[in-house]
C-alpha cells in the first residue's frame, strides 16, 4: 500500500515530520518500489544489492537536499554492516 508509505518514511526517520505530502511529489515512492521489488524477486542476498540500496538513497537525500528526504544514522551503520558482509 503505497500511500502509506510517506507516513512510515516519518516514523523510520527518513522523512521529517510534516514532510509527507511534499514526499507525495517526489519520486521518492518510485525509487524505494524499485529497490523492494528487486528484494522481493527472490533469489536472496545473491539478488540483494546494499550498494546499489545505499546509492539510491543517497540520491534521493542529495536530489532533495535532506529537506525531504534524509538518511538516518542508524541505517547508514547497518548498510555499512551488510556492505562489509558482502
Amino acid at each position: 500500500d503505497y500511500e502509506k508509505v510517506p507516513e512510515d518514511l516519518v516514523k523510520l526517520g527518513f522523512v521529517p515530520p510534516g514532510a509527507e505530502e511534499d514526499v507525495k511529489s517526489t519520486d521518492t515512492v518510485q525509487v524505494l518500489a524499485k529497490v523492494y521489488g528487486t528484494w522481493s524477486e527472490g533469489g536472496g542476498a545473491a539478488n540483494g544489492n546494499v550498494g546499489m540500496v545505499i546509492n539510491e538513497f543517497q540520491n534521493l537525500s542529495e536530489r532533495y537536499g535532506g529537506l525531504i528526504f534524509q538518511v538516518p544514522p542508524y541505517f547508514a551503520y547497518i548498510a555499512r554492516a551488510f556492505l562489509t558482509l558482502e
